[in-house]
């Protein structure tokens, strides 16, 4: 009897290791999937974008730390020549404190808002310092016993992108308002919107912005000139001939 017990016992416990074990694995297995999505994304817009920006990373540190305890690694290879190749390696933790701080923490050459060139490869590495719940199951002591080997079942991602396009210096309308207001003499800012056909400047001469008509919205028509506060804008920058004094500031609706 004890032992028809005991056995009825052990099956029971033994089909609820199972039915757990099932049901964390489908859970761990999702969250790889998501992990693995998101990490593409942000390659797959690092590639397109050309430029990895503060926003672009924190997205990538924000949702993965939803899932779990993430170490991310970076590493940039700058192509020199075909086939040649200057290589930096990035942590998390450091660019983490760099966006914080705002101050550079690397040393060497810094990732963040440089400018890729067509042709330099990224590859961003992320696994969780911790085990899922199926990881922890799957490696527990089952009756006093186990093989003494773990089994490593962190969640990891590895992606790598070449970059295709170069980085454009995009800004929102409102960006150029706020430069036109808070320009520096000599420094020409010049923009050219979609309902113009020409370039508008703004100097010495020309000094406000929404002044003129053809800055304005007259009877709900805006003008030429006129600047939609959520559009973008292409900056694009004139130098003199030092190459370091800004001369022009030149602003392209997209």
């Amino acid at each position: 009897m004890a032992g028809k017990l005991f056995g009825t016992f052990l099956i029971i416990m033994f089909l609820t290791y199972m039915v757990l074990l099932s049901s964390f694995y489908f859970m761990h297995q999702s969250v790889s999937i998501n992990v693995n999505s998101i990490n593409y994304n942000v390659c797959e817009s690092l590639s397109t974008l050309g430029i990895l920006t503060p926003q672009l990373f924190t997205y990538l540190s924000d949702s993965l730390s939803k899932y779990g305890n993430y170490r991310i690694k970076i590493k940039l290879e700058r192509q020199l020549k075909a086939g040649v190749y200057d290589t930096y390696f990035y942590d998390g933790d450091d660019l983490r404190k760099e966006i914080g701080g705002n101050t550079g923490v690397q040393g060497g050459m810094n990732i963040l808002n440089s400018k890729l060139s067509v042709g330099d490869r990224v590859t961003i590495y992320v696994e969780d310092n911790d085990l899922t719940l199926f990881g922890r199951l799957i490696n527990a002591t089952f009756f006093g016993g186990n093989s003494g080997k773990a089994v490593d079942t962190r969640i990891k991602s590895l992606k790598s992108c070449i970059i295709s396009n170069e980085p454009k210096d995009l800004v929102k309308g409102y960006d150029v308002i706020a430069d036109i207001k808070n320009r520096n003499e000599p420094i020409i800012i010049s923009v050219s919107t979609k309902l113009g056909y020409s370039i508008y400047s703004y100097d010495s001469t020309n000094t406000v912005y929404g002044d003129s008509d053809n800055e304005r919205i007259t009877a709900g028509v805006p003008g030429s000139d006129y600047i939609l506060e959520t559009g973008e804008f292409l900056r694009e920058l004139s130098y003199e001939n030092d190459g370091a004094t800004i001369k022009e500031v030149i602003y392209t609706q997209q």
